[in-house]
């Protein structure tokens, strides 16, 4: 939601975008391992992708209206239709039913959600969270104006996401990094060349342990890892996402 308002507040979006290169410039000009071509070539690719994601998630506070406006029920992208809830979330007062709701127009399509739909996880999460209401008109706005917005387009235009599979990785720095346990700080520097197109997606990792036990984020770039090399990816995960994610002091989780 703070994207999307930043987006229509004119000079907010040219002032985020110029943050955005200051600071990755800032993070990778001591990693003097990776090649100064890529680091240059990384900082640009991700304030280019965050620049045009802004101008979408503005987009979206109208465009998801009209996502929902004309969304029908269909079939998802992995076949699935409808499913019962889980009893967990049938408990916590969900409607006990997931159905696949989404705009069948191609451009307007790009602001309904990809793998949920309008009405939530399948699980029924969200439908517990709106305490049965997910089919409420607002409700799905909500869903997919401010929760996940450009959600569609974001898992389905290469310029905003990275098919792994379909990638050679070549990485710097640590091989693993993690904000998950204690022990898994470092950084990692990831390059993904589509096998085809040549198109090269970039992704930045570090998390430094803190005194306080506690860690600093830095995730830039495509969520992709020198671990996704060679590895065959479940049909919901293959597509590695834009992401721009900076946490000062966060718990590990």
């Amino acid at each position: 939601m703070l994207y999307s308002i930043l987006a229509i507040i004119p000079g907010a979006w040219l002032l985020v975008l110029v943050c955005v290169f200051l600071f990755s410039a800032l993070t990778l000009y001591s990693k003097k391992e990776i090649p100064l071509k890529y680091r240059i070539n990384a900082t640009f690719q991700w304030v280019a992708v965050l620049g045009v994601l802004l101008i979408a998630y503005g987009a979206g506070l109208f465009m998801a209206f009209l996502a929902v406006f004309t969304a029908k029920k269909m079939k998802n992208a992995f076949g699935e239709i409808e499913q019962e809830h889980s009893e967990e979330y049938k408990a916590q007062g969900s409607s006990h039913l997931w159905e696949y709701w989404a705009s069948p127009i191609p451009f307007i399509r790009w602001w309904s959600n990809y793998e949920d739909g309008d009405l939530g996880e399948p699980s029924g999460k969200q439908s517990a969270r709106c305490k049965g209401e997910e089919r409420g008109f607002w409700n799905r706005y909500h869903w997919n104006a401010v929760r996940n917005p450009f959600n569609m387009g974001k898992r389905t235009l290469p310029f905003f996401h990275c098919i792994i599979e379909e990638c050679k990785i070549n990485a710097w720095g640590d091989k693993v990094v993690t904000d998950k346990y204690k022990g898994g700080g470092g950084w990692q520097f990831t390059k993904a060349t589509h096998l085809k197109t040549g198109k090269v997606y970039y992704g930045y990792y570090s998390v430094k342990q803190l005194p306080t036990g506690k860690v600093r984020v830095h995730k830039f770039g495509f969520k992709i890892k020198p671990s996704h090399a060679g590895i065959i990816q479940d049909a919901d995960d293959k597509d590695k996402a834009f992401t721009f994610r900076y946490q000062h002091s966060s718990e590990i989780n």
